[in-house]
């Protein structure tokens, strides 16, 4: 099997079926024992092979993407790059200068990546991320290009829940994609004088640390396109939207991280207790400890959510206490690391509230 048929046959058959359900394809007959025909409005066709296994699956994928590439008419650096790629969300760093020379370019890769690296920090916990990057991707370049692509781990619907009913890895997508909105908009109000654009930055996933990536990518450059493609799930259509940032945004970016990195330094409180209910549990197939999500009143009196990372006896007890839909107490020293979703317990005592 040729490297391009590998390729081809690592495409699972269920991402089709979710791309092609999550943009308008129908099935509308079988054909043979092997196959059903799907259409698009009348216009387009597609034959979908029925299992996986087949000798010539790698020849219908391919020309399945070639179909779904022409109907969504896609240019052909997104044909090559993009369908193969339709269960995972794609994050793209693209300089718009023509040339750029080697140490931009070395440049370049370590700022996507810490823009990146933000948007994971600014959600998941230590143990969450490690996992994560375990699962992400950084494909090889794309030829003759400026453009750094990013691809999430794998989205499946039957994936990690955590506690807000978002696939774990959407959370992140998601919360970058804010963000990098939010950013475009605080930015743009500063340079028009307002003082106050960059006031309650935190609350639409704007940090320091990505303030400072993007500052430092965009400075050497006249201008730097970032662009979001979500992957298919069962429950959100793919999506794709694009932002444009230019080196007179670095001096705010610049500013604006200062201020944010002030802004979230948070003192340890002394010993709290605090009462809620679990909301997620995970933990690596080969550890005992595990992280929890417990869903509390806060001690400034708004619910939010905390992380803590447990011992096996009180991970147990969290999975019970989550499945029976009973309210635990943690005690232990309240951390706030300024971003929205990470107030932590250190050394957290766990038990169930009778």
């Amino acid at each position: 099997m040729s490297n391009s048929d590998e390729r081809l046959h690592a495409i699972r058959l269920k991402t089709l079926l979710e791309y092609a359900e999550g943009n308008g394809w129908h099935k509308v007959s079988a054909y043979g024992a092997n196959a059903d025909v799907y259409s698009k409005e009348g216009e387009f066709e597609v034959l979908m092979p029925r299992r996986e296994t087949l000798d010539d699956y790698p020849r219908a994928v391919s020309e399945i993407l070639r179909v779904f590439a022409l109907e969504a008419e896609e240019d052909e650096h997104v044909i090559q790059f993009d369908p193969e790629y339709i269960d995972r969300d794609v994050f793209r760093v693209r300089v718009a200068d023509s040339a750029i020379n080697a140490k931009q370019r070395m440049d370049l890769h370590r700022g996507a990546y810490q823009l990146w690296e933000a948007g994971v920090a600014s959600v998941l916990n230590k143990t969450s991320a490690k996992e994560y990057w375990n699962r992400a991707h950084l494909p090889l370049p794309e030829y003759g290009s400026y453009i750094i692509t990013m691809l999430s781990p794998i989205v499946s619907s039957e994936g990690q829940i955590g506690f807000d009913g978002m696939h774990e890895t959407r959370r992140v997508s998601i919360r970058l994609e804010e963000a990098f909105k939010a950013l475009r908009v605080c930015s743009t109000k500063a340079q028009n004088g307002d003082d106050t654009a960059f006031d309650n930055a935190t609350d639409k996933g704007i940090t320091s640390d990505l303030c400072k990536g993007l500052a430092q990518t965009v400075k050497p450059f006249e201008r730097l396109d970032i662009s979001f493609s979500l992957a298919v799930t069962v429950l959100q259509r793919r999506r794709r939207y694009g932002l444009q940032f230019k080196q007179q945004d670095y001096s705010v970016l610049q500013e604006a991280s200062k201020q944010l990195k002030g802004a979230n330094k948070v003192e340890p409180t002394e010993q709290q207790i605090v009462s809620g209910y679990v909301t997620a549990c995970k933990r690596p197939q080969d550890k005992d400890d595990g992280n929890i999500v417990l869903s509390v009143l806060r001690p400034d009196g708004k619910i939010h959510t905390i992380n803590l990372d447990v011992k096996e006896a009180e991970y147990r007890l969290a999975v019970d206490a989550h499945k029976n839909k009973s309210r635990v107490e943690a005690q232990g020293t309240l951390i706030g690391t300024g971003r929205k979703l990470h107030w932590k317990l250190n050394d957290p005592k766990l038990q169930v509230v009778k």
